[in-house]
């Protein structure tokens, strides 16, 4: 087999988070469960995504056989990569994660601008009813489930922690469009830097209210955290995507 080459296709840089069963005899993985969303940045196979998704990763982890891992597709088929290691945020909803690859780049880039209310955004993630759904439709289903496309526009600037919630932090925008389970740790994309060569993630889209009144969803705001620095990365977030 010749050795692995990533393609620029946006389903090789926005990648679905997922368990899998290992079995050592036949060297080969099985995907269990999608578990969330997450997307390349810079070009040494670090990837973004929700904090609580790398708590629902760990959590969701039952025996030394299972793996953490994620799906990318070359001109041969899909391969599976280890999810290496991982870093959360001391007070925000988002974290790095580092893939088992050194060589997967990205071109999306993060964006230290806050964005008003009205921007339009769009976005692209792995939502687990789609994941569900195949299951049961297909005899042999995909080793990863389809990439899902949403776009909508922000409500509102957070400036504060949300009442009588479970996400973690006070740095939001709450979004006009829902992406459900799975969906947690997807890009939010300025829609009016798509016709430019690099796209510009403004959020992390973490999660949604429902209940009553409108549905919202909630991501976390780039510009607030762009300069973290996590110890597994040696740099600021918005410099290693910027590399």
């Amino acid at each position: 087999m010749p050795p692995f080459k990533q393609t620029r296709a946006l389903s090789n840089i926005v990648l679905p988070l997922m368990i899998a069963g290992h079995d050592d005899n036949q060297q080969t993985s099985t995907p269990k469960e999608l578990i969330g969303t997450g997307f390349l940045i810079g070009n040494r196979g670090f990837a973004l995504t929700a904090a609580h998704v790398i708590d629902q990763l760990q959590e969701a982890k039952k025996s030394n056989t299972d793996l953490i891992v994620t799906h990318i597709f070359n001109q041969h088929g899909v391969f599976p990569f280890q999810i290496v290691q991982f870093e959360k945020h001391p007070t925000e909803d988002i974290g790095v994660v580092q893939i088992g690859h050194q060589e997967l780049t990205s071109w999306l880039e993060l964006s230290k601008a806050q964005e008003n209310s009205s921007c339009p955004y769009v976005g692209w993630g792995y939502p687990k009813e789609i994941a569900e759904e195949l299951k049961f439709l297909e005899r042999d289903p995909p080793l990863r489930p389809s990439l899902i496309y949403t776009e909508g526009y922000i409500r509102r600037i957070i400036e504060t922690y949300l009442s009588s919630s479970i996400y973690v932090g006070s740095k939001f925008y709450e979004v006009s469009d829902l992406g459900g389970p799975g969906y947690s740790g997807s890009p939010i994309i300025n829609k009016n830097s798509i016709r430019e060569g690099k796209w510009q993630v403004i959020g992390v889209y973490i999660g949604e209210k429902e209940g009553a009144g409108a549905p919202v969803g909630y991501a976390v705001r780039i510009e607030a955290v762009a300069d973290w620095v996590p110890k597994i990365l040696g740099r600021s977030i918005f410099d290693e995507a910027a590399i």
